[in-house]
């Protein structure tokens, strides 16, 4: 009979009344290298987008790509979070069942065109 992670994580929760991020000591490496899908067709957005994430706490170096149409970013992200924060843990654990989203996605809805 198998399991699947659903009903592992639903027992986890419902059996202890706690999520697995306080059962486990879950962390995260603290320098990671990150690479988002970023549509950059004209050089407004390129520097939007070199705007952006030049501001990131954190970061250490990025790169635009705009052929591939990717930005890497390298850095030190996981330092300034509290994940004490309910809201902060919450959004974190939902994001791992979400798939990523596009830089290019998050610019068109915080910055005019």
């Amino acid at each position: 009979m198998a399991i699947n992670k659903t009903e592992i994580c639903m027992k986890a929760t419902t059996s202890n009344k706690r999520s697995l991020l306080h059962l486990e000591n879950l962390t995260l490496p603290s320098f990671q290298v990150v690479v988002i899908a970023a549509n950059m067709g004209c050089n407004g957005c390129r520097g939007r987008v070199s705007r952006v994430v030049s501001k990131i706490t954190g970061l250490t170096e990025y790169t635009v790509d705009v052929r591939k149409k990717e930005v890497t970013i390298k850095g030190d992200f996981i330092a300034n979070c509290n994940f004490q924060n309910e809201t902060i843990r919450r959004n974190t654990l939902q994001s791992a069942n979400d798939p990523p989203k596009s830089l290019s996605t998050f610019l068109t809805h915080s910055d005019e065109h």
